[in-house]
C-alpha cells in the first residue's frame, strides 16, 4: 500500500496516510492486479513515475534581523527551510541551497551539526541529523553550499561543499516508516504544537532582502 497506493494521493488529499489505512485490499485479487499493471506497463499502455512522498527541509540558523522580519523573535533562531525538495517531485530529484536559500556558512568550531527534516507528519516529522568534522581551515568560518538529492530507492543524499575545496557527504532516507514516535508536550491546552519554525524558501528570501535594503 505504501509503495503503490500512497504516492497516488500525495499532494491531492490533506492526509494521505490516514486515507490509505482505511482502504481495504482484497488479498485474493492482489496478484491479479499486480500482473495486470505489469502487463500494461510492458505494453506501453501506461507509464510509471516514482515521486517524492514528503517535503524535505533543512535546518539553518537565521540572524536576529531575519528572525525579526519573519516574526519569530528578536534573537537569532533555528528554522527549518522547507521544501528544499518538494513532495510529489519526480524522482530522482535534487535541490541546492544557493538557489533556494542563498549564501550560507559554517560558524567557527571543531565540528558542525547538520539536520534534515522529512515532513511525513506535521507534528512529529522524521529528523535525520549528523555531527561532522568542521570543513573550515583550523575550524574557521567557511562559506558552503548544500545539495539534497533523492533517488528512486528512497535514499537521501546530502552534499556539503565548502568554498575552500573541502566537502562532505551524508546519506539517509526519504520515506521513513512511521514508528509511533512522539515528544514531551506542555499541558496547557489540548492538542500538539509544531516543533519547528518552518519557513518557506520564498518567505526567507523576502526577509533577507528586506534586511539588506535596511527595512
Amino acid at each position: 500500500m505504501d509503495q503503490a497506493v500512497l504516492p497516488a494521493f500525495v499532494g491531492i488529499v490533506p492526509d494521505p496516510q490516514t486515507l490509505v489505512t482505511r482502504i481495504a485490499l482484497n488479498d485474493s485479487r492482489v496478484d491479479q492486479a499486480v500482473s495486470l499493471g505489469a502487463a500494461l506497463v510492458a505494453a506501453g499502455e501506461v507509464t510509471v513515475e516514482e515521486r517524492l512522498l514528503y517535503d524535505v527541509g533543512l535546518e539553518i540558523t537565521v540572524p536576529a534581523q531575519v528572525s525579526r522580519q519573519l516574526g519569530i523573535g528578536e534573537t537569532a533562531a533555528k528554522v527549518v527551510v522547507s521544501p528544499i525538495l518538494a513532495r510529489a517531485s519526480k524522482l530522482p530529484a535534487s535541490g541546492d541551497s544557493k538557489s533556494v536559500i542563498g549564501d550560507m556558512s559554517i560558524a567557527p568550531g571543531s565540528s558542525y551539526d547538520f539536520k534534515v527534516v522529512i515532513f511525513d507528519d506535521p507534528i512529529e516529522p522524521f529528523i535525520q541529523e549528523w555531527s561532522r568534522p568542521h570543513l573550515g581551515a583550523d575550524g574557521s568560518r567557511v562559506s558552503v553550499s548544500v545539495e539534497l538529492s533523492a533517488d528512486t530507492d528512497g535514499r537521501l543524499t546530502a552534499r556539503v561543499d565548502a568554498k575552500n575545496g573541502a566537502g562532505d557527504t551524508m546519506t539517509g532516507v526519504t520515506s521513513p516508516l512511521r514508528d509511533g514516535r512522539a515528544s514531551l508536550i506542555m499541558d496547557v491546552v489540548d492538542g500538539s504544537a509544531a516543533r519547528f519554525h518552518v519557513v518557506a524558501p520564498e518567505d526567507l528570501r523576502k526577509a533577507a532582502a528586506a534586511v539588506r535594503s535596511g527595512k
